[in-house]
């Protein structure tokens, strides 16, 4: 017990020291704003982000573009905890407990090895990605931390109560749908165990037992959607492809389309960019690929020994491997590394199996010390990503020097046009609004113009996709404002 209390504390400290030196992004404020707005003003509005002539239409009424679960949390707990940029990133950090929580349950009851449930929890606790997104404060934990719970209960109910367990999983998978609609993977997931791991003692009313999540869930919340389903449909099907889309030319979708290009971007672009494969990349990162080899070897040794194979415990997380990656490959054409939140946290439990196996029956060419070495330096290279991670902190070198830079020249009634992050230090109470497209359609003439990353990709696509804005873009910044701030992540433009 005390290496498990060590396993959560390493991972807690490593998620808080991220949450207090990551410098914020755009989605934490759109995704915070709707539920200070129900806490404040009892509507579900987005009213930082300009919807002036985009699929956004009434999103300062109505938040329809994005799943109402993690909306109602971030309420409840701002409700309890106050507001503000860490409180948000806590809640996921608390939810990246419940994850591990339930990690350790399914490898305990897939394995029979506490052994195994033990180093699960301190590679997947101490994994750079899983900590990474657990500091952030997106719905991307709460969605995968409910669907593993969703699993664990299934596994740990099960033997004793088949009709409880089937009806706990979906509660909770049906949860982890309403946070975002990654729960498709452990729907599938929780349906293909329960079929590969009980189709002897299944029975037609499950369906009917399994079912009654999903219409209340549906009940609740398409009685909001009915308040305005013309906008709902509006931002609900804009969002398919979404402001990615709009810089980009793929779609949520696109892997249906073009199946041989998902395969490639998955590996390309989801998992090997994430793990330090990128021309652009500095050279210590690459190291992290060794992160992502340790997790195929895993893979390989899993396959490759017939004494795992045969087990059903390690079947059942192959098969939740290969159905969480083709439904991310196919399903998932953006390619977001944020949701690798939901799938290695599987191949890093699949590589603990193997490291106890190599443990417990070593192979010829490896010895059992040098497994261990192997993992004290896997673990101690996940702590280091984000440890150096954390030293650089762009939240006080760069994010506050530009919201700082602002506090001594705002007054009430001034106009900031920039990425919905600066609302954490300037406020939400309409002082700032986030515009990719700098007024060309509201015709706004802020005060202050803030250009940060995800204007610049934004406006870079605009040059193709969007000339006209574009060229508007270029125009307004050259010809009606003046640079009167820089630095590596922020340029701050004031109206002449």
């Amino acid at each position: 017990m005390a290496t498990a209390g060590g396993a959560f504390l390493a991972y807690f400290a490593l998620a808080t020291s991220v949450a207090l030196t990551k410098r914020p992004i755009s989605n934490e404020a759109w995704f915070a704003n709707p539920a200070l707005t129900l806490i404040q003003a009892h509507y579900l509005g987005t009213p930082i982000l300009e919807t002036s002539g985009t699929w956004l239409r009434g999103l300062d009424r109505y938040t329809y573009w994005i799943m109402p679960l993690h909306i109602l949390a971030e309420a409840a707990w701002f409700k309890v905890m106050g507001f503000g940029l860490f409180r948000l990133r806590l809640l996921s950090i608390c939810w990246g407990v419940v994850a591990l929580v339930a990690w350790w349950i399914i490898l305990r009851t897939l394995t029979q090895s506490s052994r195994i449930a033990l180093l699960g929890l301190v590679l997947i606790g101490t994994d750079f990605t899983f900590v990474t997104n657990a500091a952030t404060g997106r719905m991307d934990m709460m969605c995968a931390a409910l669907g593993f719970a969703g699993l664990a209960a299934y596994l740990g109910w099960r033997e004793r109560n088949l009709a409880l367990a089937v009806l706990a999983g979906n509660v909770l998978v049906a949860a982890s749908g309403l946070t975002h609609p990654c729960g498709i993977l452990p729907f599938a997931g929780l349906w293909l165990l329960l079929l590969y791991l009980d189709h002897a003692r299944f029975q037609w009313r499950f369906l009917g037992i399994a079912a009654v999540p999903y219409l209340v869930g549906a009940a609740a919340w398409g009685a909001y959607v009915l308040r305005n389903p013309s906008l709902f449909w509006a931002q609900f099907a804009g969002n398919i492809s979404g402001f990615a889309g709009e810089s980009s030319n793929t779609s949520r979708t696109s892997g249906l389309c073009s199946p041989w290009v998902a395969l490639k971007n998955e590996i390309a672009v989801r998992y090997l960019r994430n793990f330090g494969a990128d021309p652009t990349a500095k050279v210590a990162l690459h190291f992290r690929l060794f992160i992502l080899l340790a997790m195929v070897a895993g893979l390989v040794v899993l396959t490759a020994r017939p004494e795992l194979r045969r087990q059903k415990g390690c079947k059942a997380l192959l098969l939740l491997a290969a159905v969480f990656s083709l439904l991310m490959t196919f399903l998932e054409g953006m390619k977001f590394d944020s949701y690798l939140v939901q799938t290695i946290p599987i191949f890093t439990a699949i590589l603990a199996v193997a490291i106890c196996s190599a443990v417990a029956h070593p192979l010829p060419f490896l010895p059992r010390r040098l497994v261990l070495v192997a993992v004290a330096a896997l673990v101690g290279l996940q702590v280091a990503v984000v440890v150096g991670r954390g030293r650089q902190d762009p939240y006080r070198r760069e994010y506050l020097p530009t919201t700082e830079f602002l506090k001594k020249r705002v007054s009430s009634g001034t106009l900031i046009m920039g990425p919905g992050e600066l609302a954490f230090e300037l406020g939400f109470n309409g002082g700032v609004i986030d515009d990719v497209r700098l007024g060309y359609y509201s015709k706004k003439s802020p005060d202050f113009i803030v250009i940060g990353d995800w204007n610049r990709w934004w406006i870079r696509a605009a040059a193709v996709k969007s000339p006209e804005i574009y060229r508007f873009i270029e125009r307004r910044l050259s010809q009606e404002y003046v640079e009167v701030f820089r630095n590596s992540a922020y340029t701050v433009y004031s109206r002449l």
